[in-house]
């Protein structure tokens, strides 16, 4: 940790950065983070559903694989069972 970007500030130094500059935030990293630190289940498979369609309008079992890894296609059964998303084509599913 950088002691001196801490003390400016708490002096009130309006130029700090705060994330590095030039570094383009990964959306599908963000939602896979929320996620992670979401408790209830339904409230994460609806976070899951929200989150593809409005990054990518339609989304995959792989799209939901990078977001839980190891877990896409029991996610999306879960998803379909609950009747958050549904297949508009072969292996494609939105809202």
């Amino acid at each position: 940790m950088d002691h001196s970007i801490v003390k400016e500030v708490f002096q009130g130094n309006e130029r700090v950065p705060f994330r590095k500059e030039g570094i383009p935030d990964d959306p599908i990293k963000s939602l896979a983070y929320r996620v992670s630190h979401c408790k209830n289940i339904d409230q994460k498979l609806q976070m899951i559903a929200e989150g593809l369609c409005e990054l990518k309008g339609t989304f995959t079992e792989d799209d939901v694989e990078m977001i839980v890894p190891g877990k896409g296609s029991i996610f999306t059964e879960a998803m379909l069972n609950r009747c958050i998303i549904h297949e508009i084509r072969y292996r494609q599913y939105t809202i």
